[in-house]
């Protein structure tokens, strides 16, 4: 599957670097005042999505971020 994303990226022109995994992902929480010990599990997170995007994170930024496309999901 993420060797088509990759495919895709490249087709709309998004320079895609050979080496590197590609890993889609959420980020829900950054840099956390204090992590839980021991850790909690919790059951899975479910919402509804519209759309998605694909986002640059600059690295070293703690808030640079360049949106580089965003595609509707049909229903």
């Amino acid at each position: 599957m993420f060797d088509r994303l990759g495919v895709a990226l490249a087709k709309r022109g998004v320079r895609v670097e050979g080496g590197h995994s590609l890993t889609p992902h959420v980020t829900i929480v950054r840099d956390a005042a204090a992590p839980l010990h021991p850790p909690i599990a919790i059951g899975p997170i479910a919402w509804r999505v519209s759309d998605f995007a694909l986002i640059h994170s600059q690295l070293g930024s703690r808030n640079a971020y360049t949106v580089l496309g965003q595609w509707p999901l049909a229903d």
